[in-house]
């Protein structure tokens, strides 16, 4: 997976909490119509809906928080452009110093070579746990994402929705999906921080 500066501190998608239902349909799916299944990480950091055959999951753990990252597959090929990644900070800041971190001369989006944008109309995002949100583009190729700071039983983190232009329409509805039925798992985050102090 390509390599991307992540500390405390990715397509502007309008993203739309749409029910999910069992049905799969192969042209221009929306989230309505997925196939999606139950799915836990290993670690037990999150628990959401995705559809099984789209993402390639990697999960880690280091001295700065706990991570999550759902890879793209196309046709049947991970996509390293295309993912969603969750990171929980160790440090649990409050929702306003994680998107200070984000935005600082020296943070998430500069490192990154990410600008923000401006997005007419902006998306509505209607996620219970949603605090803050990003529009960003890369600088030097035809990408761009979301940046969300949300919190869910008093802890706070950060998610990053990036992909080509070209695959935006791909991501989408299968982002939607995952977003709309995201709980944290509460206990396995603190167990994990507490491995991490020992």
């Amino acid at each position: 997976m390509k390599t991307i500066v992540f500390f405390l501190g990715a397509l502007a998608l309008a993203l739309a909490t749409a029910p999910v239902q069992a049905e799969q349909t192969p042209m221009q799916p929306t989230a309505g119509n997925l196939t999606a299944t139950p799915f836990s990480d290993e670690m037990a950091f999150i628990s959401t809906r995705m559809s099984a055959d789209d993402f390639y999951v990697e999960t880690g753990s280091s001295g700065e928080g706990e991570a999550i990252v759902l890879q793209g597959v196309i046709d049947g090929v991970n996509n390293d452009k295309v993912y969603i990644h969750m990171f929980f900070p160790r440090t649990n800041p409050s929702a306003k110093q994680l998107l200070a971190s984000i935005v600082a001369p020296r943070g998430l989006l500069a490192a990154n070579g990410w600008h923000v944008v401006q997005v007419e109309p902006q998306p509505t995002l209607s996620y219970p746990w949603l605090r803050e949100h990003i529009a960003f583009a890369g600088e030097k190729e035809d990408t761009s994402g979301l940046i969300l700071v949300g919190e869910e039983k008093g802890r706070v983190f950060r998610i990053i929705i990036h992909s080509p232009d070209e695959l935006r329409d791909w991501l989408r509805p299968r982002c939607t999906v995952v977003l709309t039925h995201l709980e944290l798992q509460q206990a396995a985050l603190d167990s994990a921080s507490d491995h991490a102090r020992e």
